[in-house]
């Protein structure tokens, strides 16, 4: 069977932020420590996918993504959202 040269079979993997943080700018890659963001990037980079973090102040970034440092969470957007949803 021929491949589709339109389609993209490369997996986008969507990682919620952490509470824990650098107290300083970084790559979001190293400014977010929890346990599980640093697990599920180190996955996705084994397996050759897609990172995007979704922050709760910048949004959706890329792992490489200067962040500085931060205090808002990540539900407001949600129930922002559901608010305008509705």
């Amino acid at each position: 069977m021929d491949k589709d040269p339109e389609r993209n079979d490369r997996i986008l993997l969507i990682i919620s932020c952490s509470k824990s943080k650098l107290p300083h700018p970084a790559p979001a890659k190293q400014f977010y420590t929890g346990q599980l963001f640093r697990s599920l990037v180190k996955l996705a980079q084994n397996n050759r996918w897609d990172v995007r973090v979704l922050s709760g102040k910048y949004r959706l970034i890329p792992l490489t993504k200067i962040v500085k440092p931060y205090d808002q969470n990540i539900v407001k957007i949600g129930l922002k959202l559901r608010s305008v949803l509705t």
